[in-house]
């Protein structure tokens, strides 16, 4: 996690995404409680240990879409983020 955050801040056509808020149930890394599911959704957002299932897709999107938004990647097409770009995230 710190490793995305410090690459995206050395590099800039990286960025990085914090998901942790999303899926754990507070972002203080010591007393965080994360697991599969969505919060503060008792939904399961994952089909395994480390791919989202469709419930997770469908949570995920709009804080991806607004991320995207942020990182300028929606502008008209020749504004829009040069190609190479890299988003991670953690």
């Amino acid at each position: 996690m710190l490793r995305a955050v410090a690459l995206a801040r050395r590099n800039a056509s990286v960025f990085a995404l914090s998901a942790r808020d999303l899926f754990c149930s507070t972002s203080d890394a010591a007393s965080a409680e994360c697991g599969p599911t969505l919060q503060p959704l008792p939904v399961v957002g994952y089909l395994d240990g480390d791919h989202l299932n469709k419930a997770g897709a469908l949570f995920l999107w709009p804080y991806l879409c607004d991320a995207f938004e942020r990182f300028g990647f929606f502008g008209p097409a020749d504004e829009a983020a040069p190609a190479g770009e890299r988003v991670i995230v953690y």
